[in-house]
């Protein structure tokens, strides 16, 4: 305790008193590891932990053993979740958030991901809010993921109760080192948003010469004048003006808008009041201050002309900002994109419609695709470096790429739909109150975000056609079912059917256990919000149930399909022309009879396991490697891979505690880091590559309590370097065992290993230390390298079995 209060002490010290620091740490917050109950070698309890903290500091309480104990139990009831000896079972933010409101009765709990929101979580702490960040452990990328509470910052530092380490209150890392493991953790965070940030009560009007607009930012209005009338209703999401319309901004009798009216129909907007000072020259300095109250803006599009007339654009629409407590109102501005300020500030021409909005979006995606590019660029460095000393393909080789071309013109091509009428179309939006069944006797568009509830169905029959505006999304958390055949398929595309392009509409998210069954379906061109320039998959799943039979996506600048903790059943569909085709993180199911074309990778995964089978799926011209498991043993079964950049399956294994069996196939290995409490299996046919490019050169660190690998005379279990007959620089690490009670190895080739990464020079293939029981049969080891292909430490106090151990093919 005086440790702790030193720290604290020394903490706010230089925080408060010195002059160049800025920030702020929330005081007095009671810490708990997630250690005890259970066991450091086990504990999977960081979310529940934090969570406790969280609600103890709310609602002044103390904190036990006995409460995680409940909270394992009450999660095991809920969610079927294991005990584990009351070591907890994995989380994420949105089980944490029914904990948060189910459990703990805490109502104002927010979740959020995909979006880098530091700024506004540092803000909710100067006004006393926590949050819990998903994380790594110890702040490291190679770590396992973590929660843990923030609650402070200044200008260098960012500071954790972090539940991992017995000593973890108020520990501190670097901003950029969070930052970046953060990212990598797709920004997710569960915000206890009981204090509320008051709206700002100024505007800020800045001007952009590049799209010729100005952008009003964080405004409250309280009059504004105008003829049109606005058509409003608590289930739109959206206002609506039919023509460009004019502001006169000048003084005159006022009436303010009530926030209840503000849903109301008919509402007439009235002046802005006299207090405004918006000068008449676009180019001159704009001064602030328009004194506002009621309607929240953010993101506004407009601009003042030499007549004191703020010119708005066709769309006004709220936009329910989760952060922000009042409805934000959004005045899109449309322009030419050819228009130029002129040397006296005017604006020449008369906006035309949708080209400013059109130039934006490409600008964007080459921006984009640019960055796409640079970490392609970065993630192959290595591999495309030596690949230039790979030797030129054998007349087999070619022969073999003939019939691989063969097949890849077999590859069936997706169904198409054309000559549709879009001329009349129905509007979605709001919040739906009851279920629906939409049919193909209209095609139907979405501009804002259209929400099927908890307990709500929305059924779409053969068809049907969806398009998306710019803003448009679907947000699944009760039911849809798209009910599309082969020979009447149903289409979500974008609004822009005569140029359409990606990154046009936003997305489907299905949430919050919502289902959502796609039958004969095509979807395309979606994926991004504009206003954010956020990047994501047309299809979210968190914690929710997909079904699709026959889904085609295609023309996505990102992922196909993402999904957190949910349960996929993908059958006979196709992916196509994406980042990640699937993008699958601690999820279970199947995905089989599919076709992944032209994508960047297949599949990457993170942290699944058996209950998530690949079968009989086809991957062609990947740009990168076909599959990458990150912390993932799915099960893969008779895969075909086609003219990929690496067809191997790339692996990454960093595992804490569980059974495993790898399915056989060609792996490339960056690492695989294997703890105390794993079972790992491999199965026989089985090659395993790599070659020294890094730290971890392909190695393998095997702490297992039981370490298998056994092949057969046919079907041997092999380790080689990635390049045949490599040079010292190609070849790979060695194979690490230690302390393990069981190693079992039979029918087990080893080539080309032993190089130590930090000397540059040839070391010891095997290493073997402190392992009770070892079993190796038919063991073939292959090295030019001088010294024993064996480092033996510890070994002769414990049982061990050899026979048939070769080196260079003669016996020892």
């Amino acid at each position: 305790m005086i440790k702790k209060i030193f720290n604290l002490f020394i903490i706010l010290f230089f925080l408060f008193f010195s002059k160049d620091v800025y920030g702020k740490i929330i005081e007095e917050v009671l810490f708990k590891p997630q250690v005890l109950p259970g066991s450091w070698e086990k504990t999977l309890n960081c979310g529940q932990t934090s969570v406790t903290i969280a609600n103890a500091y709310y609602n002044n309480l103390s904190i036990s053993e006995e409460d995680i104990k409940n909270i394992d139990t009450w999660l095991n009831n809920k969610f079927s979740d294991p005990i584990r000896d009351f070591n907890g079972y994995y989380t994420n933010t949105n089980k944490l958030k029914i904990l948060c409101s189910d459990y703990f009765d805490m109502d104002f709990c927010v979740i959020n991901s995909g979006e880098n929101l530091f700024d506004f979580l540092k803000k909710q702490i100067d006004i006393g809010n926590l949050s819990i960040v998903q994380v790594r452990v110890k702040m490291k990328l190679t770590k396992v993921p973590h929660f843990m509470v923030f609650l402070g910052y200044d200008d260098d530092f960012v500071y954790f109760h972090d539940p991992g380490q017995t000593k973890g209150d108020y520990v501190k890392f670097e901003i950029k080192d969070f930052l970046e493991v953060w990212e990598n953790q797709n920004f997710n965070y569960l915000l206890f948003e009981k204090n509320k940030i008051e709206n700002k009560k100024e505007v800020e009007i800045v001007e952009d010469k590049n799209i010729n607009i100005l952008k009003i930012k964080e405004v409250n209005a309280k009059d504004l004048n105008n003829s049109e009338i606005l058509n409003i209703s608590e289930s739109q999401n959206f206002l609506e003006l039919e023509n460009n319309i004019q502001e006169n901004i000048n003084s005159g009798n006022k009436e303010n808008l009530k926030n209840d009216e503000v849903f109301e129909n008919d509402i007439e907007i009235k002046e802005i009041n006299e207090s405004s000072n918006i000068k008449s020259s676009i180019n001159s300095e704009i001064e602030e201050n328009i004194l506002v109250d009621n309607i929240s803006f953010e993101e506004e599009y407009g601009y003042v002309n030499d007549n004191n007339i703020l010119v708005l654009g066709p769309n006004l629409k709220i936009d329910l900002n989760p952060h922000i407590a009042k409805p934000v109102l959004i005045i899109d501005q449309e322009s030419d994109k050819n228009e130029e300020f002129n040397e006296n500030g005017e604006i020449e021409n008369i906006f035309d419609e949708n080209d400013i909005l059109n130039e934006e979006i490409d600008e964007t995606q080459e921006t984009e695709a640019e960055n796409i590019n640079e970490e392609e660029n970065i993630v192959n460095q290595d591999e495309n470096n030596e690949n230039e000393n790979i030797e030129e393909n054998t007349d087999d080789e070619e022969n073999d790429n003939d019939e691989l071309n063969e097949e890849e013109e077999n590859i069936e091509e997706d169904p198409i739909i054309e000559n549709e009428d879009y001329s009349e179309t129905s509007s979605l939006f709001g919040e739906l109150n009851s279920d629906i069944i939409l049919t193909s006797d209209i095609p139907y568009i979405i501009n804002g975000e259209f929400v099927i509830p908890s307990g709500k169905k929305i059924t779409i029959m053969s068809g049907a056609i969806i398009l998306f505006g710019i803003s448009g999304a679907i947000v699944v958390e009760g039911e849809m079912e798209v009910l599309g055949t082969e020979n009447d398929i149903v289409l979500f595309t974008t609004s822009n059917t005569e140029n359409p392009v990606e990154n046009s509409w936003k997305w489907i998210e299905i949430r919050n256990r919502g289902i959502a069954s796609f039958n004969w379906t095509i979807i395309e061109y979606g994926g991004y919000d504009y206003f954010s320039g956020q990047k994501r998959a047309p299809i979210i799943v968190q914690g929710s149930f997909l079904n699709a039979n026959n889904l085609y996506i295609n023309h996505i600048d990102s992922d196909c399909i993402k999904s957190y903790s949910s349960y996929i059943n993908i059958k006979n569909s196709s992916f196509k022309n994406c980042k990640y085709a699937l993008d699958i993180s601690n999820s279970e199911g199947i995905v089989e009879n599919s076709i992944f074309n032209n994508n960047f990778n297949a599949f990457v995964m993170d942290r699944s396991f058996e209950n998530l089978i690949l079968k009989n799926n086809s991957i062609s011209n990947s740009l990168d490697y076909s599959i990458k498991l990150i912390n993932s043993v799915p099960t893969i079964i008779d895969m075909k891979y086609i003219n990929n950049k690496y067809d191997e399956i790339f692996l990454d294994l960093e595992l804490d505690f569980g059974d495993y069996l790898l399915s056989p196939g060609n792996y490339y290995v960056l690492k695989i880091n294997l703890f105390e409490r794993t079972n790992f299996t491999i199965s026989p046919g089985s090659v395993f590559k790599s070659y020294n490019s890094s730290y971890y050169s392909g190695s393998w660190y095997v702490r297992s309590n039981i370490f298998n690998a056994i092949g057969t005379t046919d079907n041997p279990i092999i380790f080689d370097s990635y390049y045949e007959n490599p040079k010292l620089e190609q070849k790979w690490g060695k194979l690490n065992f230690y302390n393990n009670n069981f190693l079992n190895v039979e029918n087990v080739i080893v080539k080309n290993g032993g190089r130590n990464y930090f000397l540059g020079q040839e070391g010891f293939p095997i290493y073997l230390e402190n392992i009770k029981n070892i079993n190796a049969k038919n063991i073939y080891l292959y090295n030019d390298f001088e010294n024993d292909y064996f480092y033996k430490n510890n070994l002769e106090e414990y049982n061990y079995n050899l026979e048939n151990i070769y080196i260079n093919d003669e016996e020892i």
